[in-house]
């Protein structure tokens, strides 16, 4: 009798917990609607990622998973094989509307009954139900804020409900909102034109379009400061993401590039890198941050491509084997791509003597005591690239007789 009750009572919790599957994506979206679910996507790349099968089997496929979202979602799996037959040829015909594509496969993407894709999951993001279920539940309460704010929505008017209409936005990644609810963005630009609210620039915003065809145009017609007043116009903006902040301050560090102002183009690089230095573009701030501001420590008597900077940048090199005696010496660079400005000799971090470059003149530079074997000595050069920063030659150091 009790085997038999507890039959009974796992057949009922096996199908209170049953999951709604589809064929293709039309079916999903047909079963999404009727039950008045959203969908679950398996992106999958069954022949060909390393990961996609234990992925599909034992995350996807795992009993917490399916059952801790078989109310709230329609599973369907959309595979981009390498190896086509006819069968997966016609079923990627029945797929295309999907259309959205993630970086990696596989994953798992989920979508609204409409077909909008809110929110989408690596596979090598999560390499076990829990973790598959802890960013399926972020996304849920995401999406679910996002909902109560478009309901919020329906009893404003005007700049108000453009307010909330972009703050429900706000809830789910900026790509989602910008490329997968187009019909709100454009009535947010309807109802507010002259964005007021702020939260056009944040789901209109083109990071290229921006820095080609506004920033940098004008650079081109020597309107340097208004490029750089467009940059603070929009970093006024407190609706922007961070990236697209970074995105703005890395077009104002090219205005200031621009215009001369090295100074003032590494605060901005700076800024960009503070905004988040662990994002792509923070570390990619840090990094040209140094490469042009560090002293270029070169290898030999000898530059190329790798040493050039685009502005001039101080260039040292250990000189001791070359100024070993008190006397003149001549400085010569024999080769191409670089514009010397002047060379220093460097002793014990004190410059001793300097020499500009002048046309059709040699650069000459003094030793006026015989250096101690503790000294440290250093032929500091002020020079930067041209062109490409692909040139390459030799430095030449002679006693002057």
């Amino acid at each position: 009798m009790r085997f038999l009750c507890y039959t009974l009572l796992s057949i009922v919790a096996h199908a209170q917990v049953a999951v709604t599957t589809a064929t293709d994506w039309p079916d999903a979206v047909a079963k999404a609607k009727a039950e008045s679910k959203d969908i679950a996507v398996l992106l999958d790349g069954s022949d060909w990622s390393p990961i996609a099968t234990s992925f599909r089997q034992q995350v996807v496929g795992s009993n917490a998973v399916r059952t801790a979202t078989a109310k709230t979602y329609v599973w369907v799996t959309i595979d981009s094989p390498e190896r086509e037959t006819e069968a997966t040829t016609a079923l990627a015909e029945k797929n295309k509307p999907f259309g959205y594509r993630p970086w990696n496969l596989p994953a798992v993407v989920l979508a609204d009954a409409e077909g909008r894709v809110y929110a989408s999951v690596a596979g090598s993001e999560a390499r076990d139900s829990a973790t598959l279920l802890a960013n399926l539940g972020v996304a849920r309460s995401a999406i679910d804020r996002m909902r109560a704010k478009l309901t919020e929505a329906t009893k404003l008017e005007g700049a108000r409900k453009a307010n909330v209409l972009g703050a429900a936005l706000a809830e789910i990644d900026s790509k989602f909102a910008r490329d997968q609810f187009k019909g709100l963005v454009q009535e947010i630009a309807k109802l507010d034109p002259n964005d007021t609210t702020g939260w056009r620039l944040r789901y209109e915003f083109d990071d290229l379009s921006f820095l080609e065809g506004t920033v940098l145009k004008l650079c081109d017609e020597k309107k340097v400061a208004e490029a750089i007043r467009e940059c603070d116009k929009r970093l006024a903006n407190n609706r922007i993401t961070p990236e697209q902040r970074q995105q703005i301050l890395a077009a104002r560090f090219a205005a200031l590039r621009r215009s001369g102002k090295p100074v003032e183009a590494l605060n901005t690089l700076a800024q960009l890198q503070s905004v988040d230095p662990r994002s792509e573009l923070g570390k990619g701030a840090r990094n040209l941050g140094i490469f042009h501001s560090q002293t270029v420590k070169l290898r030999g008597w000898f530059w190329d491509g790798w040493d050039m900077r685009p502005d001039f940048t101080a260039m040292e090199i250990d000189a001791r084997s070359k100024l070993s005696s008190t006397g003149d010496y001549f400085v010569e660079f024999k080769g191409w791509g670089l514009e010397v400005r002047s060379v220093a000799l460097v002793v014990n971090g004190k410059e001793l003597s300097v020499s500009e470059s002048r046309p059709r003149q040699p650069l000459r530079i003094r030793v006026d005591a015989t250096p101690r074997s503790t000294d440290s000595i250093i032929l500091r050069i002020q020079a930067r690239g041209q062109g490409w920063y692909d040139g390459r030659g030799t430095i030449e150091v002679r006693k002057a007789e």
